[in-house]
């Protein structure tokens, strides 16, 4: 498995875009829905108290 850096996250999230505009072109209203399930960002997580 191997982590993506910035560049490549980005590059990963535009292509998804393009990918649904591609395949929804003719959709009048598209509603992109997420689920957030941390309860603290990520970071937080690897600071020291």
């Amino acid at each position: 498995m191997k982590v993506l850096d910035h560049l490549q996250i980005q590059q990963k999230i535009k292509r998804i875009a393009y990918e649904i505009f591609e395949k929804n072109y003719d959709t009048q209203k598209l509603f992109l829905v997420g689920i957030n399930i941390m309860v603290m960002p990520l970071h937080n997580c690897f600071l020291s108290n």
